[in-house]
């Protein structure tokens, strides 16, 4: 079974990530892995995905030092 990369690049979207990532979560293919790149938020989107980051090994978490888009974000 192959392992499936979802990549998610957000930028001050607190209201929304949790939704995003719980829409990840819930899918029944179990191989998988959530990389979220955070393009320099500045409102508590952190916040929001350490707190799921901690309950799932599969969700990781990175920050960008300085906003570059989310192209970047995803490459």
């Amino acid at each position: 079974m192959n392992k499936v990369s979802i990549i998610i690049p957000t930028h001050n979207r607190s209201n929304i990530i949790s939704e995003t990532i719980d829409s990840v979560i819930s899918q029944s293919y179990e191989n998988w892995e959530c990389l979220i790149v955070d393009d320099s938020s500045n409102d508590n989107t952190k916040d929001k995905i350490l707190k799921l980051k901690n309950k799932f090994n599969n969700v990781k978490y990175h920050i960008l030092p300085k906003k570059r888009g989310a192209n970047f974000a995803r490459n």
